[in-house]
């Protein structure tokens, strides 16, 4: 009994043991995990020492140790930089290498803002080198405070818990000078003029001074190389109050619909701009801020495949369309003519500039049903809709059809901006397949969605397709279109039906040529047309008699 308890004393020992020693790894390394105490802390004019509140802070990977050495990370591997350098000042010029390298390569990194204690922590990092970098310029009394980039390596430091304390660099407060961008809306898709292939739109600029003369790190900036600072867009998130969280995620291009966050940055990555305006001496620092852009998806990945040319300004007649338009037409593509004498402007404003006739189409699109399909019909929702009023109002519905289209006036060569005419404009809406100027039609327009399903306070794609307005549009059948007027700023889907005639089964004229005579003779027989009837009974005696004499011949 004694040796039965014993042993399993023993087992349950063992097993302890065991078990303890397969975590034991795990549990040393949350121990032994990293963090990384950022201080920034200086002195005001008093001499007295304070603690910079609002101070932005990236924390960037730079290099892991691996196999006794340190190897830089994917990210920065082609940046050039040495960082096994033990010398200071070597090490604070490949600290603002790699953070100028960052910029320029748009590389993600961990940000929080100093309290105000002046801290903040950056956790369970592991072991490897770090570049830490001050991103902002915070203003307290007059004063500028700033630090430079620091190179931090964990393995150099005793403690896990390891706490820096960047110098600050302290400057007079310069005036600023404010530059804003302007909030735009545009489709995927779009060019650029300048010959940029991100479809992104060129970006509206407020608080650009004329006659300034800008510096970068203090040099003259060359007039002729434009602005010395340019627009990236990041992804962001929009959040249940509206408000809108940077990703920090640089966005390539236009292909994803959404919210995004424009910024304006300095071309030379990590420099100072600064600017003098005309007959002022001093210079005044550039505070650039942020602005937001929507992008609305389109059905189709070139989006060139449905824009419809738009006429020139002119009287609204069928002999105004070109000869471009009419093939448009042909093709399936709607188009448009704008009345003489309205402004075409950017997004409905006209300080955002305004459009000539030939930087406008049509955006003549499939629409992006997704979800919006009747649960109870199969029917897409628009269409449904449709046929609902269409039913109600006596309509005949035999052999009914749809043709469902999204449309907007957009600016092709600046990203796909939606354009709005101040005095509307027509739409040519191409003849259906097996239609023409004689079939009846009807036109629905669905007013309010432009597929911003979901964001900036809008319903979701499958509500906001049930609770549009609808509007019936009146029509004109014409010699190469269905004609109709849409009025400023009034786009958004329209569902065409009509009631399509039953084809009559005729015999192709080929075919009939294609008979045989033995069809004809069998038909003749099988309906008991006598004279057809004597003539092929004498036809085959006369064949039998000639048979027989052959053979009498070869008798003999």
């Amino acid at each position: 009994m004694k040796n039965s308890i014993f042993r399993k004393i023993m087992v349950l020992t063992l097993s302890l043991m065991i078990f303890t020693s397969v975590f034991h790894k795990d549990f040393s390394f949350a121990e032994e995990a990293n963090s990384i105490t950022v201080y920034s802390h200086s002195y005001n004019i008093d001499n007295e020492e304070i603690n910079i509140k609002g101070a932005d802070f990236s924390l960037y990977k730079v290099a892991l140790y691996n196999n006794g050495k340190y190897q830089l990370s994917t990210d920065f591997k082609k940046s050039g930089v040495s960082i096994n350098s033990r010398n200071a000042s070597e090490e604070m010029e490949s600290a603002e290498k790699l953070y100028i390298y960052a910029q320029e390569k748009f590389i993600s990194s961990k940000s929080k803002t100093t309290g105000s204690d002046g801290t903040v922590k950056f956790s369970n990092l592991e072991e490897g080198v770090y570049l830490i970098a001050q991103t902002n310029k915070v203003s307290i009394n007059g004063l500028t405070y700033t630090t430079s980039p620091i190179i931090v390596n964990t393995k150099d430091n005793t403690s896990s818990n390891i706490r820096v304390e960047p110098k600050n660099g302290i400057e007079p407060e310069k005036e600023k000078l404010t530059i804003d961008l302007r909030d735009l809306t545009i489709y995927t898709g779009g060019n650029e003029k300048g010959g940029d292939l991100d479809g992104f739109p060129r970006p509206r600029y407020t608080g650009i001074p004329e006659n300034a003369t800008y510096y970068v790190d203090g040099k003259k900036w060359d007039p002729n190389e434009g602005y010395p600072f340019e627009v990236i867009y990041t992804y962001g998130i929009e959040n249940k109050d509206l408000s809108i969280t940077d990703t920090g995620i640089y966005a390539k291009d236009d292909t994803d619909p959404g919210i995004y966050v424009s910024h304006i940055v300095p071309k030379e990555r990590g420099s100072e701009i600064t600017c003098r305006l005309n007959g002022e001496s001093k210079e005044k620092e550039l505070e650039l801020n942020e602005g937001l852009l929507t992008i609305r998806d389109v059905y189709y990945e070139e989006s060139n495949e449905q824009l419809g040319i738009t006429v020139s300004e002119g009287k609204v007649l069928d002999d105004d369309l070109s000869a471009s338009q009419k093939k448009d037409l042909e093709n399936g593509l709607g188009v448009v003519s704008i009345p003489e004498g309205s402004k075409i402007s950017v997004n409905g404003d006209d300080t955002l500039g305004i459009v000539g006739i030939d930087d406008s189409a049509l955006l003549f699109d499939t629409l992006l049903y997704f979800d919006t399909v009747d649960s109870d019909t199969g029917k897409y929702v628009l269409e449904r809709r449709t046929e609902d009023t269409l039913k109600s109002s006596g309509a005949n519905m035999e052999n009914r059809k749809y043709e469902s289209k999204y449309l907007d006036l957009v600016c092709d060569q600046d990203g796909n901006l939606w354009l709005s005419s101040s005095k509307g404009c027509y739409v040519y809406w191409p003849y259906p397949e097996g239609t023409n100027k004689n079939t009846k039609f009807d036109l629905f327009h669905y007013s309010g969605l432009h597929r911003e399903y979901g964001i900036k306070g809008h319903e979701e794609m499958e509500d906001a397709v049930w609770d549009a307005p609808q509007e019936k549009i009146e029509i004109e059948n014409t010699e190469y279109g269905i004609r109709f007027f849409v009025p400023e700023s009034g786009f958004s889907p329209f569902v065409l039906s009509w009631a399509e005639k039953e084809k009559n089964t005729t015999t192709n004229e080929d075919d009939k040529k294609d008979e045989s005579i033995a069809d004809k003779i069998f038909e003749h027989v099988k309906t008991g047309d006598a004279g057809i009837l004597s003539a092929v009974i004498l036809f085959i005696l006369a064949l039998f008699g000639v048979v027989m004499l052959n053979k009498r011949k070869n008798n003999n």
